[in-house]
């Protein structure tokens, strides 16, 4: 995977360059052709109300936001739940057919209709979430 990381800070996009590289690899997606290109934005969470988002933007390429203003927790949890969504693309598990009118969402082949917390993807990276950061948090206190 190839991995490309805009921020202003040096600091930050080295940090987040390795947690990124270090979550493909326990999300074995580390070999794939795709990639992946995380932007940090200001005012994302206050804004839109979200930390983070994934979009694919055409074939074998995922755009990542990541609020630039989380602190290291919320980075490093956010970082993973986003991980855990590119790993769904890369992998095919979730498919967004996006038309004029509307997007219709699939989940291991099939069609899906539900709230944010019932969706089985939102459901899986929550569930990784926390366990990854974990483990992002262990390398660097090596």
């Amino acid at each position: 995977m190839d991995i490309k990381v805009n921020t202003r800070s040096a600091g930050k996009r080295e940090l987040i360059t390795v947690a990124a590289m270090f979550l493909a690899k326990q999300l074995k997606i580390d070999r794939s052709r795709w990639t992946l290109e995380i932007q940090t934005m200001r005012g994302l969470a206050k804004n839109d109300n979200m930390r983070g988002a994934v979009i694919r933007m055409g074939p074998k390429y995922v755009l990542m936001m990541i609020d630039s203003q989380l602190d290291i927790d919320n980075l490093f949890n956010t970082l993973s739940h986003e991980m855990v969504h590119v790993k769904q693309f890369v992998r095919k598990e979730m498919v967004i057919n996006v038309t004029p009118k509307r997007s219709t969402y699939y989940w291991k082949g099939q069609r899906v209709v539900a709230d944010y917390y019932n969706q089985p993807w939102e459901i899986e990276a929550w569930k990784k979430e926390r366990l990854l950061a974990t483990r992002i948090y262990a390398i660097f206190n090596e």
